[in-house]
């Protein structure tokens, strides 16, 4: 929304004043002798200036000897006054920006208004949400601004190292875990642009695994498990801020089967009448943990 402010050019009245768009204000100003014939005019030639109220938003001695309304050219509309002490009321429009209106009468302006069209200014600051492990998505608002911005554009940081893609999301990285992150949203209209800083998100901390739940094995074909059966593994749950790798080993009665490292055994006549089992060991970069799975009798066929 603009502002404007009006200054008395010759004659009485206030000098440098503002007022805010879509709100009336009447000045009143000294005629001079002689002055009779005035024009109000926009300066550069503007439309979309509209006075509404009748009789035409002019008062006093004022006789409107042209229409008011929408504005198609540089001239508003011309008047004529009477010498003396008169009134005008005007009421910027809200659409109106970097525009000057002036009474200008027969000896010189008499009063003239200037819109100050400003650049965007922020009065909430954006907000970052989302998760803070490693691979969730942030998302920032733009903030809250007045002098209606006409486009967004987005900076995140890390620290102070300029991070992500000219986007209102980002996706968190190893690099991230344990630092601020923000995000530096920059507003633009007509005018200019302005940058505004969210506040600061704490991404977690790296941390080695930990379980949530064991592993579990199981045959295809079912129980009672025989030889040449293959025992499957289900995956344990862990939970880690950064992704863990699993690896497995298999045991017989506790005895390690060198080379059986997947997360699949077929059993032979050398497993017969012995318990199996697998070893799950989730790793990352700050540490590992392994859990053992429960145990399958393998029976003589």
């Amino acid at each position: 929304m603009a502002s404007y402010t009006y200054t008395q050019l010759y004659g009485t009245g206030s000098i440098g004043e503002t007022i805010s768009s879509g709100v009336e204000k009447v000045f009143t100003f000294t005629n001079p002798s002689g002055s009779s014939y005035f024009t109000m005019e926009t300066i550069p030639s503007s439309s979309g200036f509209y006075e509404a109220s009748s009789p035409k938003n002019f008062s006093g001695s004022f006789i409107v000897s042209a229409s008011m309304g929408l504005v198609t050219s540089s001239y508003i509309a011309s008047i004529v006054v009477q010498p003396g002490t008169q009134s005008f009321k005007f009421t910027p429009a809200i659409t109106v920006t970097g525009t000057t209106y002036r009474l200008r009468g027969t000896g010189g302006y008499s009063l003239e208004i200037s819109s100050t069209a400003a650049v965007p200014v922020n009065t909430a600051l954006p907000g970052i949400t989302g998760g803070d492990t490693i691979g969730s998505v942030l998302t920032t608002t733009n903030g809250t601004w007045t002098n209606s911005p006409t486009s967004y554009a987005y900076q995140w940081k890390r620290g102070a190292t300029n991070i992500g893609t000219n986007a209102n999301t980002y996706t968190l990285v190893t690099a991230d875990a344990g630092t601020n992150i923000t995000c530096v949203v920059t507003a633009t209209n007509a005018i200019g642009s302005t940058n505004a800083t969210s506040g600061i998100f704490v991404a977690s901390a790296l941390y080695a695994p930990y379980d949530t739940g064991v592993p579990f094995i199981y045959s295809q074909e079912g129980l009672p498990f025989y030889t040449g059966y293959t025992a499957i593994c289900e995956p344990g749950g862990y939970q880690a801020n950064e992704p863990a790798t699993l690896t497995y080993q298999w045991y017989r009665d506790n005895i390690l089967q060198i080379g059986q490292t997947g997360t699949t055994y077929l059993t032979t006549i050398s497993d017969q009448n012995y318990f199996i089992k697998v070893k799950e060991t989730a790793t990352n970069s700050q540490g590992s943990i392994f859990q053992f799975s429960n145990e399958i009798f393998v029976n003589e066929q």
